[in-house]
Parts: structure tokens; C-alpha cells; sequence
């Protein structure tokens, strides 16, 4: 059974549609306890603002700021219930990862397999 594709889609459609075709989810939920959560967005799906503000970082590898980018006001949430900016950034790591394997031609050629 393929997807029917219209010529116009709401967004959320579209973002929906994609995160099924490519079989990946939205983010990663953390659970901190048992009624306090945290979502760590999908890279095709994060904000722009988001995205810009993990460019202004460049290449700086600094997990306290990618957690802050990623989670906004969540990350003081994070923190309280015994979570790590480098678990955010783990979690952003493994859903990158997923994209570059899933998605045809998105692997970037001057990145080495090592680093």
C-alpha cells in the first residue's frame, strides 16, 4: 500500500507522513521519574531556532550547550531529576546515526568513519 502525496499538506501531516516512511519517531523521551519526562527532538525535526543555535556553537563538542540547544527550559528539568547533558547528547547521537543509515545520500564524504 503506497502513501498518497498531495500537493498540499499541513505541516504536521507532512512531519507525520515522513517520520513513518522513514520509520523513525519524532525524539527520544527520557523518563527522569515517574511522571517527569523529557524529549530530545529528532534532527529533522527540531526547530529552527534550535538548529541555528547549535550552528552558532560550530564545532564546539560542548555537551552542557547541546543539551541547553536541544531541550530549552527541559534542561533545568533534566538536571533536577539526576539527568546529563551528555545523555541528551547521546540520544541526539543515535538518532543522527539512524538518519545518515536510513536516509539515500545523506552521509557526509569528508567525515571520516572514525571520528
Amino acid at each position: 500500500m503506497g502513501m498518497i502525496i498531495s500537493k498540499e499538506m499541513a505541516l504536521d501531516e507532512l512531519r507525520a507522513q515522513a517520520a513513518d516512511a522513514l520509520g523513525i519517531t519524532p525524539g527520544i523521551t527520557l523518563r527522569l521519574a515517574p511522571q517527569v519526562t523529557v524529549t530530545i527532538p529528532h534532527p529533522m525535526f527540531v526547530d529552527d531556532d534550535v538548529l541555528e543555535a547549535m550552528q552558532d556553537m560550530g564545532n564546539s563538542q560542548d555537551p552542557i550547550a547541546i543539551a541547553k540547544a536541544l531541550l530549552g527550559e527541559d534542561h533545568k528539568i533534566l538536571r533536577e531529576h539526576g539527568g546529563r547533558s551528555s545523555d541528551v547528547v547521546a540520544a541526539w547521537s543515535l538518532m543522527q546515526r539512524q538518519m545518515v543509515d536510513t536516509l539515500p545520500g545523506s552521509g557526509d564524504p569528508t567525515r571520516s568513519a572514525t571520528s
